[in-house]
């Protein structure tokens, strides 16, 4: 679509179908920003969606625009700023914390020809084309058609000597059920290509798949767009009947590792062989280190600010205070249509300030993380959200210029000297559970978190959700990856408070905050998880 055919008329126009009037001083202001847009009329459906995601409705003014405008090139400019922590600045300074930007995640792929991982370089957009939505299922289904491939139940041996052989499921491609007889294994893609009719899809085609045979059901939530392993036979009418499912199985961090070859895939930067290590003596020794994680704060409750005060009095006078605050959003409670949260978040930060400000010991030592939720203002409800706009942020840093605060992306990666974290504030286990195209088995557990965590990671991603639930900036799928799994995932799921091991993952939601007074602390010497409560 070109760009000479977005005029002020249709731009306006636009804006109407959406439910909004747009002054004439905002209309102009628009036209000249999208005049620079590689893609006009992408981006101005990404202005739309950000303007409803901030809960705006009726008259666009001119300030409101300009808003909405710094977001998103605060954003951009996220994408475009490749600079990275380097390994030698890691090991030099030995900093215990590297914070990684979801828009600054390296884009890991696979290269099935040569069996080996790369770092794809090309530069991402938020408004990239269908080719790029294409490019996000390959690439899930290739970081985990390789697992698959090296798990000793999938592969054949190298060897046919009698002392090597051994049992072994063969998983065969879509396109060769045809010529095949019997039960057969297939890996694919969990798809709805016309309305009621369910289908798996790997690289070689598509088969229509029957799942009201299915009598052996693995643990995990089984929605459209998994992955799945399916074992079952071709019938007559061409349609996989399918007997047993379940999801491609893990592996361990370590063999996930070697088979990135020593690729940075985390974005952190990677620790020079020779350093690790002092850095694991560093992380060891760190006995009084602390994170102290709160979810769903909404800052104009009068409880919040009380229950936050109660926690930096209990903290002021210990030995040690923490040394990371990580806030989550919502950051309000605001539901009313057409009103916008936005003076409600600007406002709580300011008072959340000047009660940081009266502790000197957490002022000066403690670090600030803030996450924002999907609820709350900024760029659309898409994932990965980026950090809270900075017309809602200076409230808090010129207030305390000098506090350690990093308002961050949803999700976002935190590196504390070897350990690998995951953080993420989204409410989608009852969504998934919703979404199931078949209830869950209670043969190992019956708990939703822990089926939510298991599908997470043998998935390899966050939101194994339909992109009609939960839309995804396409270029920007790889900072959902979990490939390789993480140390800890914070999965702060709405109310719940929950904790999980799984495959040596520490997995947890702090619960909510404003509403029921919960939080987690989280103590990485000895990797203990303490789920707490007023």
């Amino acid at each position: 679509r070109a760009m000479s055919t977005l005029t002020l008329k249709r731009l306006v126009q636009e804006f109407k179908l959406q439910g909004y009037l747009i002054r004439a001083d905002a209309a102009r202001m628009a036209l000249g920003y999208l005049s620079e847009s590689e893609n006009s009329e992408d981006t101005l459906e990404l202005l739309l969606k950000t303007l409803r995601s901030n809960n705006w409705s009726g008259i666009i003014s001119a300030e409101q625009l300009e808003q909405v405008i710094q977001t998103l090139i605060q954003t951009e400019a996220m994408c475009t700023d490749t600079q990275e922590p380097t390994s030698t600045q890691i090991a030099a300074n030995l900093s215990p914390f590297v914070l990684v930007n979801a828009f600054r995640t390296p884009r890991l792929a696979y290269d099935s020809s040569r069996r080996s991982f790369y770092i794809d370089n090309t530069p991402p957009s938020l408004t990239a084309g269908a080719e790029s939505k294409v490019g996000m299922y390959r690439g899930r289904f290739d970081i985990l058609q390789q697992r698959v491939l090296r798990n000793k139940l999938f592969s054949r041996p190298i060897l046919q000597l009698k002392q090597a052989r051994r049992d072994f499921i063969e998983i065969v491609p879509l396109q060769s059920l045809v010529s095949s007889k019997g039960v057969k294994a297939v890996l694919g893609l969990l798809s709805q290509l016309e309305d009621g009719v369910y289908y798996l899809e790997d690289d070689t085609g598509n088969k229509p798949v029957d799942l009201s045979k299915v009598a052996e059901q693995t643990t995990g939530l089984f929605t459209e767009n998994c992955v799945i392993i399916a074992e079952g036979t071709l019938r007559t009418d061409g349609v996989f009947e399918i007997r047993a499912l379940g999801f491609p199985p893990m592996e361990s961090r370590e063999e996930s590792l070697e088979s990135v070859r020593g690729l940075d895939a985390f974005g952190a930067g990677l620790i020079p062989a020779d350093e690790i290590p002092k850095v694991l003596a560093a992380e060891q020794a760190a006995h009084q280190e602390m994170f102290v994680v709160l979810s769903d704060v909404h800052l104009e409750a009068p409880q919040t600010l009380e229950r936050i005060k109660d926690i930096f009095d209990a903290y002021e006078s210990q030995p040690a205070v923490p040394s990371l605050f990580i806030i989550m959003g919502n950051f309000s409670d605001t539901r009313v249509a057409g009103v916008s949260n936005t003076a409600h978040v600007r406002d709580g930060f300011a008072r959340l300030a000047d009660l940081v400000g009266k502790y000197e010991r957490i002022q000066s030592e403690s670090t600030f993380v803030f996450v924002p939720g999907m609820g709350d203002p900024g760029l659309s409800d898409m994932l990965p959200r980026p950090p809270l706009p900075e017309y809602i942020t200076a409230s808090f840093t010129e207030r305390l210029p000098d506090t350690g605060a990093m308002f961050t992306t949803n999700p976002c990666r935190l590196r504390f000297y070897t350990q690998e974290i995951v953080i993420c504030r989204q409410n989608i286990t009852d969504r998934m559970r919703r979404a199931c195209i078949r209830p869950p088995s209670t043969e190992e557990t019956s708990g939703l978190y822990d089926h939510m965590v298991v599908t997470q990671l043998q998935q390899a991603h966050l939101c194994p959700l339909p992109i009609s639930m939960q839309p995804i900036f396409w270029d920007f799928d790889n900072a959902l990856r979990l490939y390789p799994q993480p140390q800890l995932m914070i999965m702060a799921d709405g109310d719940y408070q929950e904790q999980v091991h799984y495959f040596g993952c520490e997995c947890f939601s702090p619960g909510a905050f404003t509403k029921d007074g919960l939080f987690a602390v989280y103590r990485p010497a000895n990797k203990r998880v303490e789920l707490s409560s007023f």
